[in-house]
């Protein structure tokens, strides 16, 4: 007999935490979904890792559950990095202890396929597109409803199990969190307004896609252009702060510019910037020195993209944009 999910709580751990990460495992047995701590690896009684072509949600449709049966200890599920995927998995895993591994309703299949097909656009490898309108606001990404349960499976105002029991919901139902789809809508509809307005400005130099924005989504628009992105807000501002000059820099992916040695430059020439692989910005809390060529440059000196690659993606794009407005 599987266990009940009256029996699971779930938790995500640290890499750097280790203190926090004994206190879950004391807890009682633990199974994880991407784990790859090694520290980690001998105490979980399943860690579902998919293979090179699958993901964590169709890993999970495969996962030997039944190991999870039968446990006299609390059952945790734990994650390291929570998003659609891999909260995702534990929903499946959930949802088949929830009904004793009954086969998956075709419903639940393709809503998972659906996501799987749109997270291989997400997370694989960077190609132009073109930008959002208002009678294509997905131009660039999801639909309402994948975009509504990534943002769901990302907020970490959220506890883990609420999100997983939302995105169990999704999958079994097609129902979204009204209050989080209305959210994810204005957003995107704002980011629409802002590139008609003129308020988002974007611009390509030596391959490097350059947004001047307010908007707090302006690294999407400059992904639509180039994989390593700049952009400049004018009045970054959190919550009541003072408005400052802000810069962020942005690469797709790994590997599609030399992004540490742009950090390193950039803090040669402004002390404070930081962030992580993928991502960082100018120093925090104060208005930045720098001007926006000067960030330009650092960024273009390290981009890797062959320059016929680069016209290949200013004609995708371009092109893309002549068909969208052909139609409106």
């Amino acid at each position: 007999m599987l266990a009940t999910t009256s029996f699971i709580t779930y938790a995500q751990l640290s890499p750097k935490d280790f203190q926090r990460n004994e206190a879950i495992f004391a807890g009682g047995d633990v199974f994880g979904v991407g784990i790859t701590l090694l520290e980690c690896l001998g105490k979980l009684i399943l860690n579902v890792l998919p293979t090179r072509h699958q993901s964590h949600l169709e890993a999970a449709m495969e996962a030997d559950v039944g190991v999870l049966s039968g446990r006299q200890r609390r059952l945790t599920g734990v994650v390291i990095k929570p998003d659609i995927d891999t909260v995702g998995a534990l929903a499946v895993i959930q949802y088949r202890l929830r009904t004793a591994d009954r086969p998956l309703d075709v419903n639940i299949e393709d809503r998972i396929a659906a996501i799987v097909m749109a997270n291989r656009h997400f997370y694989g490898k960077w190609y132009a597109q073109p930008l959002p309108t208002r009678k294509y606001l997905w131009a660039m990404t999801d639909g309402l409803q994948i975009a509504t349960m990534r943002a769901v499976c990302s907020d970490n105002k959220l506890p883990l199990g609420e999100r997983v029991d939302l995105m169990e919901d999704y999958l079994t139902t097609g129902k979204v969190p009204h209050d989080c789809a209305g959210s994810v809508l204005a957003a995107r509809e704002s980011l629409v307004l802002a590139l008609e307005s003129g308020e988002a400005d974007l611009y390509m130099h030596k391959g490097v896609a350059v947004v001047q924005a307010e908007h707090k989504h302006a690294v999407n628009l400059g992904f639509c252009l180039s994989p390593v992105v700049v952009c400049f807000n004018p009045k970054f501002h959190y919550g009541g702060s003072t408005p400052i000059r802000k810069f962020t820099v942005a690469q797709y992916g790994p590997g599609y510019c030399n992004f540490e040695a742009a950090v390193l430059k950039l803090n040669y020439l402004e002390l404070g910037w930081g962030g992580s692989d993928l991502l960082a910005g100018s120093p925090q809390g104060k208005n930045s020195v720098l001007e926006l060529d000067e960030v330009v440059a650092v960024m273009a000196e390290v981009y890797k993209r062959p320059w016929y690659r680069r016209l290949g993606d200013w004609l995708r794009v371009n092109f893309s944009n002549i068909q969208v407005a052909a139609t409106l």
